[in-house]
């Protein structure tokens, strides 16, 4: 799944700022990240910082401009990890990291009761929130360029963790991460914090349970989390059709064949006029070998739905596999009398079989003309019934769409 959902923030003040002299002062740190000199405003909020006489009171406890220090330090971190200032980019190895610490002590000490800290170019504050956003926009930015135009999935999904850290509650950046990028970076086990968040931020788009899924049956092979996840699905998504055919296929994979069966029942009884349904019946009665009874329950698909090309692929395979099982029993024959005579009934057989399967096959061709395995089998068929005309022009449009390379 590579699509991806993004967000817009209306513009907000420029988070770069100016400074003069390397002393303690928050405020000369900002005036110089407002005037984008990093390197100056860096200097002087490190300087700031490591002051103990500015950060730490007589009672050995934070000042009362602690907090906003370290916010600031953050502030002139997370500039520098973002501008496109290569010089600015050389002050520091991991200003991210550096940038986040500082938040955290910032949090430690004012746990989250000063609701700005920054400034806009004359002076009026910004409100946290708002320097989230921009932050927060400003690696969403990073991230899309990564995902979308250089397909470097694992810098995308590492700024896309940058973009919740800022919007932790945002279900299209968590979705973002959980379901797209997370994925496509291979990074498994990370994903699922994110879609777990997704579902506890009350995000309802499908794909994040599909997802999920998909990660613990396909990835980390914990079939139980799997059916678990599906269950979960199932009841706040009723009407969604495909997760009965996962659930179905975890069972016929572990050949719990009465449980698969009670799903099939289960979701029959609900709508008997389910077209799904009854192609995950006529799965089962394949996996059975019940091969009569999956041509029927396929035929109901099809008969509720004309268009049903899986349904109608899967049939037309059926009858091609009744023709291709006496093609196989006719070729291991030799040159005696016997096998001869043997050949001569099997080749009256296989002509019927062949005969039986072709209108199949002629449907499927309907629904989806141009599909690969349909035309060949559509030749195959044709050139042993000795239907040359047909059997060339199939053989034309073979060609014509590049399939026979």
């Amino acid at each position: 799944m590579k699509k991806v959902i993004v967000f817009l923030i209306l513009a907000l003040p420029m988070l770069s700022w100016a400074q003069k002299e390397i002393k303690p002062s928050i405020s000369k740190a900002e005036k110089a990240l407002r005037a984008a000199k990093y390197e100056e405003a860096k200097s002087i909020i490190d300087v700031t910082v490591a002051n103990q006489e500015f950060m730490v009171n007589k009672k050995g406890e934070p000042s009362k401009s602690a907090a906003e220090a370290w916010y600031m330090k953050g502030l002139v971190y997370f500039a520098i990890d973002t501008t496109k200032n290569q010089a600015a980019k050389g002050l520091e190895a991991n200003p991210y990291q550096v940038a986040i610490e500082a938040f955290a002590k910032c949090q430690e000490i004012d746990k989250g009761k000063t609701p700005n800290f920054a400034h806009d170019a004359i002076g009026l504050p910004l409100l946290n929130t708002q320097v989230d956003a921009a932050l927060a926009q400003a690696y969403l930015t990073k991230s899309i360029q990564y995902y979308e135009k250089e397909k470097d999935y694992k810098k995308a999904f590492d700024y896309i963790q940058r973009v919740v850290y800022f919007i932790p509650t945002d279900t299209t950046m968590l979705l973002n991460a959980g379901v797209y990028f997370g994925p496509a970076a291979e990074e498994y086990d990370k994903s699922i914090p994110y879609i777990q968040r997704y579902f506890e931020n009350h995000g309802k788009n499908t794909d994040a349970y599909l997802q999920l899924i998909s990660i613990y049956q396909d990835k980390k092979k914990d079939v139980d989390m799997a059916l678990k996840t599906i269950k979960e699905a199932r009841v706040k998504y009723p009407k969604n059709t495909d997760l009965p055919k996962y659930e179905l296929n975890i069972y016929l994979g572990q050949k719990k064949y009465d449980l698969a069966r009670k799903v099939i029942v289960s979701e029959l009884t609900k709508n008997p006029n389910e077209k799904e349904s009854y192609f995950l019946l006529a799965q089962l009665n394949y996996e059975l070998n019940n091969m009569d009874s999956a041509k029927i329950a396929y035929q109901k698909a099809i008969d509720i739905d004309p268009q049903y090309f899986d349904a109608q692929l899967d049939l037309a395979k059926l009858y091609m596999f009744d023709a291709k099982k006496i093609k196989a029993e006719r070729d291991k024959l030799g040159i005696t009398p016997a096998d001869i005579s043997k050949r001569k009934l099997l080749f009256t057989e296989l002509q019927k079989k062949y005969e039986t399967a072709l209108p199949y096959w002629e449907r499927a061709e309907k629904t989806q003309p141009d599909n690969e395995s349909v035309l060949y089998t559509l030749s195959e068929i044709y050139s042993a019934l000795v239907m040359d005309d047909k059997a060339d022009k199939v053989n034309k449009r073979i060609k014509a769409l590049g399939l026979d390379n």
